[in-house]
């Protein structure tokens, strides 16, 4: 009996966790015209200092030019872009406003992002993010090859090659 019973738990288990959603956003489809859905998925990149993953929010210049630093530069500017100084989990969520809210979290610490309303004006976007206990910065992403990508942070226009 014991048997028959284990696959069949087995499948319930796999269908209930199928159906628990994910806190951390996935670009999907549907999601590639939204800017702010882009911009998190770099950020969540970023937390978890996975390099792969956060060159895909990057302009094709700017991924290459990102992949050929070295190492320890690469890791560097993860760092900096997340404000964390280790890789972290990363949790979302939104505010009344229905505007992003996501925080990594890591043994040092939690830093915590809230997006503003996006502004998009055909292929460009600016999107205002505030860090609590921080500052506050405008990120510009463009769009290129049916995705956003990041093109600036406040008024430092992100040119990796030079």
């Amino acid at each position: 009996m014991t048997i028959r019973f284990f696959p069949l738990a087995f499948l319930a288990a796999a269908v209930a966790l199928s159906l628990v959603p994910s806190s951390v956003p996935r670009l999907s489809a549907q999601d590639a015209s939204d800017p702010a859905a882009a911009l998190s998925a770099a950020m969540v990149a970023a937390c978890r200092d996975n390099e792969a993953q956060f060159s895909n929010y990057l302009t094709p210049d700017n991924a290459a030019a990102f992949r050929a630093l070295p190492a320890e530069q690469r890791s560097a500017f993860l760092k900096r872009f997340s404000l964390s100084d280790m890789p972290g989990k990363p949790l979302s969520s939104t505010d009344q406003q229905n505007h992003a809210v996501l925080l990594c979290q890591t043994p040092s610490g939690t830093v915590q992002y809230h997006f503003g309303a996006a502004r998009v004006h055909e292929n460009l976007a600016f999107i205002p993010v505030s860090v609590v206990d921080g500052e506050q910065a405008e990120f510009g992403l463009v769009r290129e090859s049916g995705g956003w990508r990041l093109l600036s942070l406040g008024l430092i226009l992100l040119d990796i090659p030079q």
